[in-house]
């Protein structure tokens, strides 16, 4: 498997382009009280790109809890 990896300084552009092909796009980020989530990414500044291992799965992303 071919690995690739991704300047600090080009994750803008990329972002940006994404944006282009998909409608929503995940990452690890913060919520309201500055917990880590995954969540939807709109800008550059919702990422949250220090290590930290208590992100919660990704699994409610395509399958949300019912309320």
């Amino acid at each position: 498997m071919e690995q690739y990896r991704l300047a600090k300084s080009e994750l803008k552009s990329f972002l940006e382009l994404l944006k282009e092909d998909y409608q929503k796009i995940i990452g690890p980020g913060v919520d309201e009280e500055d917990r880590s989530i995954f969540k939807e990414i709109t800008n550059i500044n919702d990422l949250k790109l220090e290590k930290n291992s208590s992100l919660k799965t990704t699994q409610r992303i395509p399958f949300p809890a019912e309320r």
